[in-house]
């Protein structure tokens, strides 16, 4: 065809109805979307006076997953110098004592460097000497099997990763416990001037090979009560003196400068079911832990499996023979003091085969305690 023979091009004239309300629509979710903005902005700038609910702002993502920290605001700048700090603190301790975290000469560092010589900070220094006073920080190779079972979401296969029932783990949980319980074979030796040396010898550091073991040794089920002991000190330190820190797997911290009473709700299961059965009252200043073998809610799961036969496992193993045990459905601890010492005295009455009232009797003094025997509350 010939340039002179394609036919003149006629103008089209295009109906915009469609395009004028394509643009109102982005304008008119434009402003929504601004207003919106300002609105979370005005709301974070302008706090209610009274109980907030503080979240931890951090470069790792859910850092703050197992914690619950509301406090009580007094002013609009209170809410945002307190949930800076909160975060700072949170972030830290976290990362320093949890064997999940890359950090400068954290626990994950010394774990991976055995017999070195490792200078560490004031922090993880005093809270592995305060660990060593019993023989928790040596269990993390057995917490590696339960924290199999524990995060399993296939439940067909639980009796093939069960410590308590499967032959094989409960063989290699045996071995583990010879190694452990030998300070010839593992010890974290405090060198002083804030230096340590995690000693393991060559045939026990084949077997966590051998078994794609990863940790020597850690905080287990302690590690929350640590972070919530720190984060609160630094907090009240620095003056903010009304606050409660709770975390999912029992640890609970009520620091503030004037004794007002707070609430603890009191919980218990029946045939598979749990729900509020009542509360108590306690003063600022508490540390609360509480122990329990079933589920309230649905983070609980991160700590507590239930298998079929509605037993259940747990992180709170026994040093004698690695199995987890309850020697009673749920125990609450509480004094002045941290919620290590309060967590540590709790664990001498519940990780038991049988609930020893004797324990309670010698420390009364000191701590208090709630338990249930049958309907009833003690």
């Amino acid at each position: 065809m010939r340039d002179n023979d394609l036919k003149p091009v006629k103008e089209i004239e295009l109906d915009d109805t469609h395009i004028k309300r394509k643009v109102i629509i982005i304008i008119i979710a434009s402003i929504i979307a601004i207003g919106a903005f300002i609105f979370a902005f005005y709301k974070i700038a302008n706090k209610d006076k009274g109980w907030n609910t503080i979240i931890a702002d951090s470069k790792y993502q859910n850092i703050d997953n197992d914690f619950y920290f509301t406090y009580y605001v007094s002013k609009t700048s209170e809410y945002r110098d307190v949930s800076a700090k909160y975060s700072t603190y949170l972030e830290y301790a976290k990362t320093t004592l949890d064997t999940a975290y890359d950090s400068n000469n954290n626990m994950k560092y010394i774990n991976s460097n055995p017999n070195t010589d490792i200078e560490v900070d004031d922090f993880l220094y005093h809270s592995l000497e305060n660990i060593l006073t019993d023989n928790y920080l040596y269990l993390a190779p057995i917490n590696h099997y339960y924290e199999i079972i524990i995060d399993s979401v296939d439940t067909l296969y639980d009796d093939q990763k069960d410590p308590k029932t499967n032959e094989s783990i409960k063989k290699i949980i045996n071995e583990l416990l010879i190694f452990i319980n030998d300070r010839n074979k593992v010890e974290l030796k405090l060198l002083g001037n804030n230096k340590v040396n995690l000693y393991v010898s060559n045939d026990y550091l084949l077997f966590l090979k051998e078994n794609d073991i990863p940790n020597i040794i850690s905080f287990g089920w302690l590690l929350n009560g640590y972070i919530v002991d720190y984060v609160s000190k630094q907090l009240s330190n620095d003056g903010f003196k009304r606050g409660i820190i709770r975390t999912y797997d029992g640890f609970n911290k009520c620091f503030d400068d004037v004794s007002y009473n707070y609430n603890y709700t009191l919980f218990d299961s029946f045939d598979g079911n749990s729900g509020k059965i009542g509360s108590f009252k306690y003063n600022g200043g508490t540390s609360i832990i509480n122990l329990k073998d079933f589920i309230v809610y649905n983070k609980d799961s991160y700590f507590i499996k239930i298998m079929p036969d509605k037993s259940s496992r747990t992180y709170y193993i026994s040093n004698d023979d690695g199995m987890s045990k309850a020697s009673t459905k749920y125990l609450i601890t509480y004094s002045d003091k941290s919620c290590v010492e309060n967590a540590k005295m709790a664990a001498k009455i519940y990780i038991n085969d049988t609930f020893d009232k004797e324990i309670i009797s010698n420390n009364k003094k000191d701590y208090n305690y709630i338990w249930y025997e049958n309907t009833n509350i003690m």
